[in-house]
């Protein structure tokens, strides 16, 4: 059988001489493709700006070794209370999580070397939830920054994303 491979130039063509059956299995590698993503709100809003020094940055030229802070703001725009918000922040490849700052709204995290889980169990409307995240710039290289997520844990009518990007240590 000739077996084209899809998105490739290359194919493979595969005998099987004998009675018996054969299973074929095909390993590929290579990098991921990245979507972009728009930001977007709805009841909840989220922001996230990038620090060093006390001064923004922008994540197109970060030294690597540096330490940064990623301040994100979540702000309850519902007109209501909101309960059980989940803050997922999953870090671009060549970060770290040193470790976080908070108000007293976030009631739980979760830290890991690659994300931060924060939950905030209650935010009043209009009113807003800081979570400083202390970084490093660990590794070489050009990344994908992933959106930062927020969302209501039962109520899926309540969400908020910062859009995506990239950034480059160097």
């Amino acid at each position: 059988a000739n077996l084209p491979i899809e998105g490739s130039s290359v194919a493979a063509e595969v005998n099987n001489k004998s009675k018996g059956v054969m299973f074929l299995s095909v390993a590929s590698e290579g990098l991921a493709v990245q979507e972009p993503v728009a930001a977007s709100e709805s009841g909840v809003s989220i922001k996230v700006s990038y620090q060093k020094d006390n001064r923004c940055i922008d994540l197109n030229s970060v030294e690597q070794g540096a330490t940064i802070k990623a301040v994100v703001s979540v702000t309850n725009i519902s007109g209501a209370t909101i309960e059980n918000l989940a803050v997922t922040h999953i870090l671009p490849s060549g970060f770290e999580t040193l470790n976080a700052q908070n108000d007293a709204k976030v009631s739980y995290q979760d830290i890991r070397d690659d994300r931060v889980l924060s939950y905030i169990d209650v935010l009043q409307n209009g009113s807003t939830a800081t979570i400083i995240l202390n970084l490093s710039a660990t590794y070489e290289g050009s990344y994908y920054v992933p959106s930062i997520a927020v969302e209501a844990m039962y109520n899926n009518k309540i969400y908020g994303c910062t859009k995506s990007g990239e950034c480059v240590v160097k």
